[in-house]
């Protein structure tokens, strides 16, 4: 694996890594192998799987178990104007 692939997939994954660190280089190699290998799994017979539970699971009522003021909620967050929470903006 070059170095741009792996700049490449560190970008994509925003994530900051040195291409000069080689158990990083052989670990990520280590995983596209891996889902290299599950591409060519046999899975032709299996059914689809839509729930990991085979009971159904117990729905429970929805009731609050503490009570919190909108007031001491805002007094947490550093930025709260006109009933809205400022965030970061994370998207271009």
């Amino acid at each position: 694996m070059d170095n741009q692939t792996v700049q490449n997939i560190a970008q994509l994954a925003h994530i900051k890594i040195d291409p000069t660190d080689k158990t990083f280089i052989h670990a990520l190699r280590d995983i596209l192998y891996l889902t290299d290998q599950l591409k060519n799994a046999p899975v032709h017979d299996v059914l689809p799987l839509y729930n990991v539970h085979r009971d159904h699971l117990h729905v429970r009522e929805d009731i609050p178990t503490e009570v919190t003021s909108r007031e001491a909620l805002q007094s947490l967050t550093p930025k709260f104007h006109d009933g809205f929470y400022w965030v970061p903006k994370i998207i271009d």
